[in-house]
């Protein structure tokens, strides 16, 4: 089994400059004891082999993310996956790397949350709709 969730929005990226330290932070997890059997090698849905790819995109594509080059960018653009896995060990991993920014996910029961970048760090925010007739703001002009 597991927690369904897809992706709503990303505005998550990093430059072009930070490529081979994401994938060396990625490659660095291997050897971790933050999760996973008596070895720190095993992430859900990711092979236990992970740490040999030598290629950017391939990694991502291994934890299940899709990037995209654009410019001096990189930038997350979609969830390759079903289920939640180890995603906030990735994510914590690489957040020094990355611009400001944030992943919009909603999960199978309707809950909606965002992973966050901000001044290299990273956190889940929970999240709600608010629909317009019951939150109001007033505006001066």
């Amino acid at each position: 089994m597991g927690y369904f969730m897809y992706l709503m929005e990303s505005t998550a990226s990093f430059k072009v400059i930070n490529a081979n330290k994401i994938l060396k932070a990625i490659q660095n997890l291997h050897g971790s004891e933050t999760v996973g059997d008596s070895s720190g090698q095993h992430f859900s849905w990711v092979d236990n082999t992970f740490y040999k790819l030598n290629n950017l995109e391939e990694m991502f594509k291994e934890w299940r993310w899709e990037i995209e080059k654009s410019g001096k960018n990189y930038a997350i653009v979609g969830f390759l996956g079903e289920k939640l896995g180890d995603e906030e060990i990735l994510f914590k991993t690489i957040s020094p790397y990355m611009n400001e920014g944030y992943i919009t996910m909603r999960g199978e029961d309707d809950h909606i949350w965002k992973w966050k970048f901000r001044n290299g760090r990273f956190r889940e925010v929970p999240g709600r709709i608010i629909f317009d007739d019951e939150f109001h703001i007033e505006v001066k002009e």
